[in-house]
């Protein structure tokens, strides 16, 4: 009888702990990073791979995706329409923010995530109240009403914010306030580009939520030296996930990719590309050692229609573009951690939100 109990009991144990087992890789990610080059298809990552005489950090995922990226209202999306799908999970017309076709506002991934207890953060390399930022916390109808984001940023409590854009929030035409004193009202501490140093994320009390503005207006780009993004993708993601025990969903552009493609011009090209893949890299590092976090990398849309026409293996490439716009071509998805498997195969950008909104279990 003894025995009987025992094996019973052994049977029992097993059957838990395979349950509990299923249940654990099934929930997926605790976090969730958002990496997106502005303008970064896969011609552009092509040549990062293709010129560099060593392993690129592309080359460490092995779950990847293409994301079709048309608007609601064009085969050619903008920023602000493909940033909303990503956001919201809806398509939208070209430069809405965070609004369906209807121009009603769709609740977002940062919304969801205050709605969860998660921590939340946002670095790029443009102002803060630009379409792609934007789309993940604010809703209006067209992408320029750059002060009317800054008054919704101002009201809300993303706990770490990195960008440009210092002007939005002071020097406005729509009305006199001074937002930078509602930040302040708000818990958060504000730090320009006129301290001597980037701040330092570790010193800051664990209530306490940072704004850094980076510039007034746009920052500058990477060819001048700016060094930050990769910075901050080291110094972040420890910071978010001290805020809480829930969890933390952080979202980064390299968004002058954009510009510097838009121009044409090679040379800004690649020092970006260069500055985004330290900072996807710094990222990827991150999420090795930390096994709760899935990281996505992935893109808007593709700009400047490149092509490689020449050139030799790890060495100087030929490039040439077709157009200073964007164009319509598929963009590369790259996952990285728990619930990376999710992300491969041929998809819309919609799906990325539906996704990621799954795997958190995010009602």
């Amino acid at each position: 009888m003894c025995n009987k109990h025992l094996i019973s009991f052994a049977f029992i144990f097993i059957l838990f702990t395979a349950k509990v087992f299923g249940q654990k890789d099934s929930l997926g990610p605790k976090n969730i990073i958002l990496f997106i080059g502005d303008g970064m298809g896969l011609s552009q990552i092509s040549t990062q791979v293709l010129s560099s005489k060593k392993k690129t950090v592309f080359e460490s995922f092995k779950h990847i995706g293409l994301i079709k990226t048309h608007s609601g209202s064009s085969l050619i999306t903008d920023s602000g329409a493909s940033a909303t799908a990503m956001a919201t999970g809806i398509k939208t017309y070209n430069n809405a923010i965070g609004l369906n076709l209807d121009s009603l506002p769709i609740r977002n991934l940062f919304e969801l995530a205050a709605m969860n207890n998660y921590s939340s953060g946002i670095l790029v390399t443009s102002p803060l109240t630009h379409a792609t930022p934007a789309s993940f916390f604010a809703h209006t109808k067209h992408r320029i009403n750059k002060e009317d984001i800054a008054l919704q940023l101002s009201r809300l409590n993303i706990d770490l914010l990195i960008g440009g854009g210092r002007e939005s929030f002071f020097d406005r035409e729509m009305d006199d306030k001074n937002l930078l004193d509602t930040l302040i009202n708000n818990g958060y501490k504000i730090i320009d580009n006129s301290a001597d140093k980037l701040p330092e994320l570790g010193t800051l009390d664990i209530d306490e939520k940072l704004i850094y503005f980076a510039s007034d207006f746009f920052p500058a780009g990477a060819i001048t030296g700016r060094m930050y993004l990769p910075f901050y993708c080291e110094k972040a993601p420890p910071f978010l996930s001290k805020k809480n025990t829930a969890g933390f969903i952080f979202v980064v552009e390299s968004s002058q990719l954009d510009i510097s493609l838009h121009s044409n011009s090679t040379l800004e090209f690649k020092s970006e590309m260069n500055d985004a893949e330290q900072a996807i890299q710094e990222l990827l590092d991150f999420v090795k050692k930390d096994n709760n976090t899935l990281l996505l990398v992935t893109a808007d849309h593709e700009t400047g229609g490149l092509a490689i026409e020449g050139g030799k293996l790890g060495k100087k490439l030929q490039m040439d573009y077709t157009t200073n716009g964007h164009t319509a071509s598929m963009v590369p998805i790259f996952a990285y951690g728990p619930g990376a498997k999710n992300f491969k195969g041929i998809y819309e950008n919609t799906e990325i939100f539906e996704k990621i909104v799954e795997l958190l279990d995010w009602k």
